[in-house]
């Protein structure tokens, strides 16, 4: 059964971070007419790795993927079934025994409003960036039962369609040795709600992202903006504190023209993916706005923004 639900905050992981936020603290009317953000997603290198794709495509039709492979690192490649939609993938080990309309919820909850759940197991994925576009990252995937978390929605419209389908992965039988690929900058998402970024400043250009919680007790996923020089972590966090308290107030210039969006999926403790951006010079904010389902507050709230320079 497909679960169809309202979309909130859900554009934050499409790219249109600036738009979300217009649509969240000053209604919807603030994120209407962007069909189209300039990303900077890249599918230069990945394709080039070696790795064995794994193909998810999702859109009224439901999910197509494969539902067994063996243990090992994929090239998984996301796309909508038609241009008319942009798509979301998330892979995931939710708790047995949950009724499936409840999972269903929970894992809106997580990729949509943020809310990640402590005994949920977010491996990570991505977020197409526009319509009729992909999106690749690779991912070791070891032996367990998982679910490919996988949803469709029209940019800026209200509904979301996601479907959670089984992926099985087996103990792998073959004889090619692999290892993870080669990254040219690694980010940690930590326990005390950081972005560690090496090297710093970073290369601009297509380049594989190592992207690796490195915590023991939170979820995060990585929200990518370009922002302009004089907007540093301490204006985007005060930026975003007055929007949570108290009367909302229009988000300003330099976050709605924003460009140079980015995003990896939400991925719990020692969960590792790998991504490839192609960054202009310039400054990008790192930003986390996943919310413990107990206390409800964004990361970011907490200091979890980073701004990195590209050379």
């Amino acid at each position: 059964m497909n679960f169809t639900t309202t979309v909130d905050r859900r554009a934050f992981t499409a790219g249109t971070l600036a738009l979300a936020a217009g649509a969240l603290f000053v209604g919807k009317s603030a994120a209407q007419g962007a069909e189209t953000i300039e990303d900077v997603y890249s599918n230069a290198i990945l394709p080039t790795l070696g790795y064995p794709e794994l193909k998810v495509t999702v859109g009224p039709s439901g999910v197509v993927a494969p539902a067994n492979v063996e243990a090992g690192f994929y090239l998984v490649t996301l796309a909508a079934e038609t241009a008319e939609y942009v798509a979301y993938l998330d892979i995931v080990q939710p708790p047995t025994g949950l009724d499936p309309d409840v999972e269903k919820q929970l894992m809106l909850d997580a990729g949509r409003n943020d809310i990640a759940q402590h005994d949920w197991v977010y491996a990570g994925g991505t977020n197409t960036p526009n319509l009729g576009e992909t999106a690749s990252f690779i991912i070791e995937l070891t032996p367990g039962d998982y679910k490919i978390a996988a949803s469709y929605y029209v940019p800026n419209a209200d509904e979301e369609i996601l479907e959670l389908v089984p992926l099985t992965v087996a103990e792998s039988v073959s004889d090619v040795e692999q290892t993870e690929p080669e990254a040219a900058i690694v980010v940690e998402e930590t326990d005390d709600l950081r972005y560690l970024v090496t090297p710093g400043p970073v290369p601009s250009g297509p380049n594989v992202w190592k992207i690796t919680n490195t915590g023991e007790h939170h979820s995060h996923h990585m929200v990518m903006m370009g922002v302009p020089e004089e907007v540093t972590a301490e204006v985007i966090i005060e930026t975003f504190a007055g929007m949570f308290a108290g009367t909302p107030t229009p988000p300003p210039d330099w976050m709605t023209n924003a460009t140079g969006f980015g995003y990896a999926a939400l991925q719990s403790p020692g969960a590792t993916t790998w991504t490839e951006f192609d960054l202009k010079p310039g400054n990008y904010a790192l930003i986390c706005y996943i919310m413990d389902p107990e206390i409800m507050r964004p990361h970011m709230l907490d200091g979890m923004v980073t701004v990195i320079t590209a050379v």
